[in-house]
């Protein structure tokens, strides 16, 4: 039972750094969508100035536009499944969590009858001696 434990404990450890692991990619491109959000905003800011250059650059800065809205779309659509994702990991850690609790009160509970066993031993070879 102490070996099941010991490898339960193993998987867990495993599928916490799992579970890390997911939550600083979900982090990373959360941080890479609100990047794209101040680029994209900051294009807009300068297309709606009144600077001296401002209608020479539309093409490029609209060319731009279209290029951080399609990548902004894909780092939304991976940002959701690596949700997803992180989601599953917290499950599968929660579960290999209580795994763990229930065997952990299985050996404690074999250890405490082994225990009560060897006393009652104890008190009866005693009670029997002359």
């Amino acid at each position: 039972m102490e070996k099941r434990l010991a490898t339960l404990k193993r998987l867990l450890f495993v599928e916490r750094q799992m579970k890390r692991s997911a939550e600083a990619k979900l982090a990373d491109l959360q941080s890479r969508e609100a990047t794209l959000q101040e680029e994209q905003r900051g294009i807009l800011c300068a297309l709606n100035g009144d600077g001296p250059f401002q209608g020479l650059f539309v093409d490029a800065a609209a060319r731009k536009l279209t290029q951080l809205a399609e990548e902004a779309d894909r780092v939304k659509a991976e940002r959701q499944a690596q949700a997803d994702r992180v989601l599953d990991r917290s499950l599968r850690v929660n579960r290999a969590e209580r795994l763990v609790n229930n065997v952990a009160r299985a050996c404690r509970d074999e250890l405490d009858k082994r225990q009560l066993a060897e006393v009652i031993e104890q008190a009866v070879s005693r009670a029997s001696l002359p």
